[in-house]
């Protein structure tokens, strides 16, 4: 059994004979029976995500208001870099209402410290870029600049 740092675990641990995302294959004898890893980083958001790729459809309508910078509905991505780069994540031409992007760099406490912020970069919808460290924990909310919500398509690349 393999538990990959989910919403209830503070560890990633890898058991003897199977094969975890982020363990690789354990086999031979060890004792313990169990390998445990540093603590897996936390992210503070809806849904944890493999990486800074991708297209993401989704809607803000009934998600709540989790970051408390604005009054708006948000919904949030999470995502472990396992390499140095920059990601971009952009909602142009992904929704019809007054977006915002922020990033957030996860800390000991949520939200974390913001790394990068956009209201209005293409017409009223919002694109960000920032720079990622191998092993830290990024979070990527999607919300409106004022109390707007609706449908988006993100769009996540990185370089």
């Amino acid at each position: 059994e393999c538990d990959d740092g989910g919403p209830n675990s503070m560890y990633s641990i890898c058991t003897l004979g199977t094969d975890c995302a982020d363990c690789g294959l354990r086999s031979g004898n060890t004792t313990p029976d169990e390998i445990v890893k540093e603590p897996t980083p936390r992210f503070c958001g809806d849904e944890s995500i493999r990486g800074p790729t991708g297209t993401f459809a989704g809607t803000t309508a009934g998600a709540g208001n989790d970051f408390t910078e604005y009054s708006s509905e948000d919904y949030a991505y999470g995502f472990t870099a396992t390499a140095a780069g920059t990601v971009t994540a952009s909602l142009c031409g992904g929704a019809s209402w007054d977006t915002r992007l922020v990033a957030y760099r996860s800390t000991d406490s949520c939200p974390g410290e913001r790394v990068a912020m956009n209201d209005d970069a293409c017409g009223l919808q919002s694109q960000i870029s920032f720079a990622t460290v191998p092993g830290e924990t990024y979070t990527v909310v999607v919300e409106a600049f004022s109390s707007a919500s609706g449908a988006y398509t993100l769009t996540l690349s990185s370089e």
